[in-house]
């Protein structure tokens, strides 16, 4: 049986701790990539992409090393599950999560990733 859903409001905390402490971007994005990952499953690995010139490009992340270090805004990802860092209509990034569980993601825990997400939109 699986944990109950991770809470997001310790690592939106977290995030605005650091940001309050003038952390470069590089640092919200790698402890949130590292704070997701320690939530356990379904969070195997956790990459933190940043869009630049039409090419998401891999900036932070937790688990092991990944070859998907550039993605075209264009491409779909074929992730477990992609949840963009929006700000208004603006894609700033990405934060693609994988799993080694089939069928991982809850709706409640995609709400929780997208609280992060959102979070780092106005940190960024």
């Amino acid at each position: 049986m699986r944990n109950a859903v991770f809470k997001p409001d310790p690592i939106v905390k977290a995030l605005h701790g650091a940001f309050c402490r003038d952390a470069p971007r590089q640092e919200l994005l790698q402890l949130a990539a590292s704070r997701l990952r320690q939530t356990g499953p379904p969070c195997g690995a956790v990459y933190m992409y940043v869009l630049q010139e039409g090419t998401y490009h891999l900036e932070a992340g937790a688990g092991p090393p990944t070859n998907l270090t550039l993605i075209p805004a264009t491409d779909c990802v074929d992730a477990d599950v992609v949840v963009p860092i929006r700000r208004h209509d603006e894609v700033l990034g990405l934060i693609r999560i994988e799993s080694d569980s089939p069928e991982p993601f809850t709706a409640a825990e995609l709400d929780a990733v997208r609280e992060v997400a959102d979070a780092l939109a106005v940190l960024l």
